[in-house]
């Protein structure tokens, strides 16, 4: 762990005006530059594409908004080589490098201006090698590196078959994967809006809800981590997000992948984890920020995660439990505005 500390203040930068004689020499803000490196990569077995993105730190007198935009000031463009060795019993197995990339999708913002550049492998992994991450200089030669185990697959144990959205509560179950410490839970109720003048489908959605507020942590020991929620609080969550709409009626998707309801569980490996409680929100008025890294460098001038994670999602039927499930979608105090008819109805 890396920690910084920002305590520069108004008596601070007084006394270095008076010790350089007022105003008579013009405050440089700016230090000396140093090659410093931030790195993003988190490996998914599930995924059929794994990408890093690597930028470094820049040093400006403009606008550092505005140079943020800048694609060569953060970007090493083809300066650098980016290598993940892969090793199995001590023993390294492979060596993979990665290749660059432009053509991912990236919403509007500051930091996507004027496009992306990725370094990506469409390598499978073995999820029971680790993996070295290495950055090379090609010119300096100068080398950053970081490790990560890969968190296995695992299997949903329950709900198994249907979620009956007509009780306060039921577990999520699952036993614990291998390398994962860290989940997260979210359910998923799945829609489609058939138009009213034509009978065609004219969208297909989804809204979303976390589960838990806070990360659920393994200890290790656990031969099973159960997770209890609320089913039925998924007809506040799809108030929240949808609007009424007289043109089109509403219908639960029972017939896409086994059904309209979906609980999707998330699992990072420790440093993941560790990454994101540190750089979580605090209402502290301490000033000090904790900053986390697992990379390494002679000059600790790297930065940044470089870890693992994998989901395992399932799908269960609204039907096939009971016919109050979508009673209350159809008729219920949260959702009887928004257009939602019988499935049953339903002519395709």
């Amino acid at each position: 762990m890396k920690r910084i500390k920002y305590l520069i203040g108004i008596a601070a930068l007084l006394s270095v005006m008076f010790a350089s004689g007022g105003c008579e020499k013009p405050l440089d803000l700016n230090g000396t530059y140093r090659d410093i490196t931030v790195t993003y990569g988190i490996l998914d077995p599930a995924e059929p594409v794994q990408y890093v993105k690597v930028y470094k730190g820049y040093l400006t007198t403009e606008n550092a908004i505005t140079v943020a935009g800048n694609y060569e000031a953060v970007l090493y463009m083809d300066s650098i080589l980016v290598e993940l060795t892969e090793k199995k019993n001590e023993k390294i197995t492979r060596v993979i490098q990665l290749d660059t990339t432009t053509a991912v999708p990236k919403e509007p913002g500051t930091f996507s201006a004027p496009k992306q550049l990725l370094y990506y492998t469409k390598t499978t992994l073995d999820v029971d090698a680790s993996y070295e991450l290495k950055i090379t200089n090609k010119y300096t030669r100068a080398e950053k590196q970081a490790s990560t185990t890969i968190v296995h697959p695992f299997s949903i144990a329950a709900p198994s078959n249907v979620m009956n959205l007509t009780v306060n509560s039921i577990p999520a179950k699952f036993t614990p994967p291998e390398n994962g410490y860290a989940y997260d839970f979210y359910q998923r109720f799945y829609y489609i809006e058939v138009s009213n003048t034509t009978g065609e489908v004219v969208k297909r959605g989804y809204v979303t809800r976390k589960l838990n507020s806070n990360p659920v942590k393994s200890t290790g020991k656990e031969s099973e981590i159960v997770y209890r929620f609320n089913p039925s609080n998924i007809y506040a969550t799809i108030a929240n997000q949808l609007s009424p709409d007289p043109t089109v009626t509403r219908y639960a998707d029972e017939n896409t992948d086994g059904g309209c309801l979906e609980l999707e569980i998330w699992a990072a490996e420790q440093n993941l984890a560790t990454y994101i409680d540190v750089g979580t929100a605090t209402s502290s008025i301490v000033n000090d920020r904790n900053f986390y890294t697992n990379f390494e460098s002679a000059d600790n001038s790297a930065y940044g995660i470089f870890s693992s994670r994998t989901r395992q999602n399932k799908r269960y039927g609204m039907q096939n439990t009971t016919t109050h499930n979508e009673d209350s979608l159809v008729n219920g105090s949260y959702t009887k505005n928004l257009g939602f008819d019988y499935f049953y109805k339903y002519q395709p």
